[in-house]
């Protein structure tokens, strides 16, 4: 993905629901093992 990204909905056992900082929803459901931390 490579682009800024925070948890919108957590749908359980490591499934996410994400959106971008320009508020768009992205268009799939991402596992946990997927996804970096990035401290900002």
């Amino acid at each position: 993905m490579g682009r800024p990204v925070y948890i919108n909905t957590v749908l359980g056992k490591g499934a996410y629901k994400l959106r971008t900082i320009n508020d768009k929803e992205v268009p799939r459901t991402w596992n946990a093992q997927q996804l970096r931390k990035c401290y900002m």
